[in-house]
């Protein structure tokens, strides 16, 4: 693994957590009444683009790797 991909998966374990963690909390609201319920939706939505963004690249990148793999003759 290169240090980028390594950079990728650690933002996108962080982006997880954060995703879990705010998800979890923005379920059990029934509205935003308070900027702390405001802080969760932008956590939320703060942690979801990147994660998304970074499981598309992280899977091309796996996909090129294993038609690499595939093409080479042993």
């Amino acid at each position: 693994m290169t240090t980028n991909t390594l950079k990728q998966v650690t933002i996108l374990l962080i982006c997880a957590i954060g995703l879990y963690l705010s998800g979890t909390n923005l379920i059990a609201i029934s509205g935003i009444k308070s900027l702390s319920d405001a802080a969760t939706v932008m956590t939320f939505f703060s942690c979801f683009f990147p994660f998304s963004i970074l499981s598309v690249n992280l899977s091309i990148n796996l996909i090129q790797f294993l038609s690499k793999i595939k093409t080479l003759q042993f």
